[in-house]
């Protein structure tokens, strides 16, 4: 693909974009030797990407600079020139809004059905709202250009197709046989983190659903990420199910008593998934101030959420229940300090996990 009406592309190495134009600007770019761009160039206004493998980790524009954390399920805060801000994410892994420390919004995302980005809004839309490159289904956002990079393509939403084609063919559908495709022309069902293949949204969906019914996402997270953890934490963890499931409907009773949705002070709260001063908590609050780097104020511990879920989530039963995913999992490492650390993680990994699906059913 030569142009799309506005701009022309220029490529190098077959099918890497080597630069594009529209009469008026020209944007260059440079990749590493595995392929992942590691500049852009409008003029003198030069950005630098850094990556942990293929994710972006670090962000500069020698004015501004941007690093970004994340946990299994996408971007979780960004540090931007110095100050942390949390990712506030639909069901389908769009940034839909950035929030502070204090859980009050300042900025916001509104997209059409295949990206393209129709509005940003809060106190921070001409700062941190432009310089934030994470934007729909978590894709990187080219504010100049109005393109998505997802590493081996990028994808133009006002065309909802990508710009070059795909280098191999998928056979399984017809829609397959488009190389320009993007997500099988169903961008409402699918998503593309790296322009190779489009991935079911409905499967993570499955997986929330499945964790509030029988816990088993905690179980194959920790399968996965720490496969040294003994027999007996899988063994351990299995006997909370129960816990669980009182956790899940003790909040849906609460909001289902509530007669009316009382206006909150702010959409979006922070929550520590081990409480800081909570006496309750207090177990597992002292093994994290013990293992990780600002012990319970380390960004792992904490989640973006809705208001109303916060104030419904701090019971004796999430306590007790958040005790002894991390109580077993800091035991298991039988005395070692790294491994103890990696467990832990993995542990608020499990908490995150089951909290984010339950403020994706949560009404407010």
């Amino acid at each position: 693909m030569l142009g799309d009406g506005t701009w022309s592309y220029e490529w190098q190495h077959g099918r890497q974009l080597d630069s594009m134009s529209n009469g008026t600007t020209t944007v260059n770019f440079d990749y590493d030797a595995s392929g992942m761009r590691i500049r852009k160039a409008i003029g003198t206004n030069v950005w630098r990407y850094t990556y942990n493998g293929s994710t972006l980790s670090h962000m500069t524009d020698g004015t501004n600079t941007l690093y970004f954390s994340y946990d299994s399920n996408g971007a979780m805060a960004v540090n931007y020139n110095g100050t942390m801000y949390y990712y506030v994410q639909n069901a389908q892994g769009d940034v839909i809004a950035l929030v502070n420390s204090s859980g009050s919004e300042v900025v916001s995302y509104t997209y059409g059905p295949w990206g393209k980005l129709l509005f940003v809004g809060g106190s921070m839309k001409d700062t941190l709202g432009q310089h934030n490159p994470l934007r729909y289904r978590g894709y990187v956002y080219d504010t100049e250009t109005g393109l998505y990079y997802l590493q081996t393509r990028y994808y133009n939403p006002e065309m909802g197709r990508f710009i070059t084609a795909d280098s191999q063919l998928n056979e399984a559908s017809i829609l397959g046989y488009n190389l320009f495709a993007y997500c099988y022309n169903n961008p409402i069902s699918f998503f593309d983190n790296d322009g190779r293949e489009a991935i079911s949204i409905c499967l993570g969906v499955l997986a929330c659903a499945a964790i509030l019914v029988i816990g088993c996402m905690a179980i194959d997270m920790l399968n996965d990420s720490m496969p040294t953890i003994i027999d007996g934490f899988e063994k351990g963890l299995n006997s909370l199910n129960a816990s669980i499931k009182r956790i899940k409907e003790g909040i849906e009773g609460s909001f289902a008593r509530a007669k009316q949705q009382t206006k909150p002070k702010r959409l979006y709260e922070i929550h520590h998934l081990v409480a800081k001063k909570a006496h309750n908590a207090s177990y597992a609050a002292r093994i994290l101030n013990e293992v990780l780097e600002g012990g319970v104020e380390n960004e792992a511990n904490k989640l973006v959420i809705k208001y109303g879920l916060h104030r419904r989530l701090h019971t004796n039963g999430y306590y007790g229940w958040a005790n002894s995913v991390v109580i077993s999992a800091y035991n298991s490492a039988n005395g070692n300090r790294n491994q103890q650390r990696i467990n832990v993680l993995a542990a608020l990994a499990t908490i995150r996990a089951y909290v984010r699906s339950l403020n994706a059913m949560a009404p407010y």
